[in-house]
């Protein structure tokens, strides 16, 4: 149930605009909440799903100081990165296209 809600949320968000963090905090969230469930084939489909989308957004913003601040230090952004990592051996982010300007 707590999946269904989950998946139910991140669908809404990619419908509407809604700010980088909290696309990065509901990514976060369905991937924790799949692997409580025991859910790992769901888990790595939101990490994915998450850490693409967050280099997106990533290379989206034009300050290199933001871009950073957004992928190391925003505490959503490190721990979907990190589960990403631990989750999705040898599954590399799509490469970033060059900052918008």
């Amino acid at each position: 149930e707590a999946v269904d809600a989950a998946r139910e949320a991140r669908a809404l968000s990619e419908s509407a605009w809604v700010w980088p963090y909290e696309e990065s905090r509901l990514g976060l969230a369905l991937a924790e909440v799949a692997l409580a469930a025991g859910d790992h084939d769901a888990a790595r489909d939101a990490l994915r799903r998450g850490r693409d989308r967050l280099h997106e957004r990533a290379a989206a913003l034009p300050d290199p100081v933001l871009r950073r601040s957004f992928l190391e230090r925003a505490h959503e952004s490190v721990r979907l990165a990190a589960l990403a990592r631990d989750w999705l051996p040898g599954d590399a982010p799509p490469a970033s296209p060059p900052p918008a300007s």
